[in-house]
């Protein structure tokens, strides 16, 4: 059984429709933060957050991350602490 992969232009693409229809860039900023891999620096401050790349998500929560990226409120602020996320 050959192993599924989300890729990054996948992540981009949801993210971006998401944005569309009016999802705020905070509460993705604040999503991503959720799913990177632990103690990530990399990314660039913006209003006072830091805004990693999509890359840092590991592939095994990439689904989990288009779960609750589909699954966000259309207003902000959202309950980051509720976002289920399994770490090994």
């Amino acid at each position: 059984m050959s192993e599924f992969k989300i890729t990054t232009e996948t992540l981009r693409a949801a993210i971006r429709a998401r944005i569309s229809a009016g999802i705020s860039r905070q509460a993705i900023i604040l999503l991503i933060q959720t799913y990177a891999v632990e103690n990530a620096r990399h990314g660039r401050v913006q209003n006072g957050v830091r805004r990693l790349p999509v890359e840092l998500i590991p592939n095994e929560w990439r689904v989990a991350f288009l779960d609750a990226l589909d699954e966000l409120p259309g207003h902000y602020p959202i309950n980051i602490a509720a976002c289920p996320r399994v770490r090994a």
